[in-house]
């Protein structure tokens, strides 16, 4: 076989389902032959950049690794910023780039190993025909264990007709077992916790790749613990009557209250970088810390801890249980009937004051709203900027897993390709992506995507008329706002000329149709929802204070 249709083969091999990508000549013959002559069906996106956030999006919600292709040269830098944020979301993904000769005349070239190592992606070399098969099939290895992106530059287009002969296929050997921590370590983490009488399980993306719960809850009904969250294990703990939610930028007041009375906290699979930690004051000042992460590295990386459990989140929290109960060690600890009515009684919308308008709605009470409109069992993928802590905060999920956050690069403009590949991952329920008017301009070519290829999506806008982040910054400064403002195109009219449809959303009252056309959802339908500014995120003005950073 020639080397292009190779390629698709080992794909094959690898049990791919989708393929996302952009085609050019650097892989204009491998895509014909996976998506016609294998059924590897493959999502043509209109740019690079969400192609790449589509694969992200659908790995994340899949479980399973993603791939994207795209051409060589400006078909790979376009990708650059989507291909951070995969990069530092830990995302399990295969790159396959063209690549290209350098000859005179080819405005294509570029030397493409720096740009994957700008991104921080490692590169799996192919050598030639003959390492094709064990090269490719190595890069899905990696992306599984390093838990990355893997970067493969593609043989150039003139070599992809030269034959190929693939060996055998290679097994994926045992899997990898549960990393236990020594016996002497789980003993000094509960010397530690004996000593606490208001503990708190924090659970972080980790435990949730882990599949911990059980084991979390059991041990925290032990040591009498609240259980929280970092937002990327959004709902994990849903259904638990002490489960405080989301604990940091996020969270809520009371949940803030609790855990800053905590005396004591055990973190599994959480790297508590600031926004987690409210800036390392989300617990008591002298609380002692123990984090469990299966990588050794992120023990204390981001805060000081007093003990360090190298180990798998699910079998380090049986081990500790088990050792409590060894030594017969059982506290109610953080719980109670006054914690347990005070959670229970606690609702969102007496956290604040609605400042809606006629014509603007407060995002807030607009996101509650929502909540109880649009179907119970979906995927959320909450975009970048001013308006991401609003759905983060008041749109629920069934599973930290139907949850995508594509912000860890901190830039804006990923929501939309980041909807289009959690929706080709779970095509049983709908997908609700809630992004800015600033952010869905950004990525607007690929609006007709959703059409083209049936995606059950509802895009809601948040739609305030500039860059909600940077208006309240300038306000706080004394300067204009005229620059961070502008008028929008009409989002309705641009569903509907791609094939979709839309409402625009002025009042509480206009949601009266959503519950109905959501419940019937067999396409796209964009949500124009018009908010005040006079709203600024508590998490937006506390960034703002601690590093001066800005995001729209």
């Amino acid at each position: 076989m020639r080397v292009s249709e190779a390629i698709g083969e080992v794909l094959a091999r690898e049990r791919v389902a989708h393929v996302f990508g952009l085609m050019g000549h650097g892989n204009i013959k491998v895509i014909p032959h996976l998506a016609g002559e294998l059924g590897i069906p493959f999502v043509a996106a209109r740019h690079e950049a969400n192609a790449m956030l589509m694969a992200d999006a659908y790995a994340r919600v899949s479980g399973q690794v993603g791939v994207c292709t795209v051409t060589q040269g400006p078909g790979l830098t376009n990708t650059l910023t989507a291909l951070v944020t995969a990069r530092k979301a830990r995302t399990p993904m295969i790159v396959l780039a063209g690549d290209s000769v350098r000859v005179d005349g080819n405005l294509q070239w570029i030397d493409q190993e720096p740009i994957f190592a700008a991104a921080g992606v490692p590169v799996q070399a192919i050598d030639g025909p003959e390492t094709l098969g064990d090269a490719l099939t190595g890069a899905f290895r990696r992306a599984r264990s390093e838990r990355t992106p893997i970067g493969v530059n593609m043989p150039p287009l003139g070599q992809q007709d030269a034959e190929c002969v693939l060996g055998p296929a290679i097994g994926e050997g045992d899997m990898m077992a549960p990393l236990v921590p020594p016996a002497p370590a789980i003993a000094r983490a509960i010397d530690i916790l004996e000593r606490c009488r208001r503990p708190v399980i924090l659970a972080g993306r980790g435990a949730v790749w882990a599949d911990a719960r059980a084991d979390l809850e059991a041990l925290a009904d032990t040591i009498g613990a609240l259980l929280a969250t970092t937002l990327l294990a959004k709902s994990f703990f849903d259904g638990n009557p002490y489960s405080v939610g989301i604990a940091g930028g996020f969270a809520s007041r009371l949940t803030l209250e609790l855990l800053a009375d905590a005396d004591g906290a055990v973190v599994f699979g959480a790297g508590l970088n600031p926004f987690t930690t409210e800036g390392g004051e989300l617990f008591a000042p002298d609380a002692p810390v123990i984090q469990c992460d299966v990588d050794a590295e992120a023990i204390g990386a981001m805060l000081p801890v007093a003990f360090g459990l190298h180990g798998d989140g699910a079998v380090s929290a049986r081990l500790l249980r088990q050792e409590c109960e060894r030594r017969g060690f059982r506290q109610p600890g953080y719980r109670g009937a006054a914690v347990r009515q005070r959670l229970a009684a606690w609702r969102p919308e007496d956290e604040f004051e609605d400042v809606s308008t006629d014509g603007a709605l407060d995002p807030r009470t607009l996101t509650l709203a929502l909540d109880s409109v649009l179907p119970r069992a979906r995927t959320l993928v909450a975009a970048g900027g001013h308006c991401q802590g609003w759905p983060c905060m008041y749109l629920s999920v069934p599973h930290p897993s139907n949850f995508v956050h594509p912000l860890n690069f901190g830039s804006v403009g990923c929501g939309l390709g980041a909807a289009l590949g959690a929706a080709v991952a779970r095509p049983d329920v709908p997908t609700v992506a809630v992004l800015g008017d600033g952010d869905l301009m950004m990525g607007l070519a690929d609006l007709d995507t959703a059409v083209r290829h049936r995606l059950r999506l509802i895009l809601v806008v948040l739609n305030d008329g500039g860059f909600g982040s940077e208006i309240h910054s300038l306000r706080e400064w004394g300067l204009r706002e005229n620059e961070a403002r502008y008028d929008n195109p009409d989002f309705v009219a641009m569903a509907r000329a791609v094939g979709g449809d839309g409402i625009v959303v002025r009042s509480l009252a206009d949601l009266a149709e959503i519950r109905e056309r959501a419940a019937a959802l067999d396409g796209l339908l964009v949500l124009d929802c018009r908010i005040t500014t006079a709203v600024r995120a508590d998490w937006d003005a506390n960034l703002q204070l601690r590093t001066g950073a800005a995001s729209r």
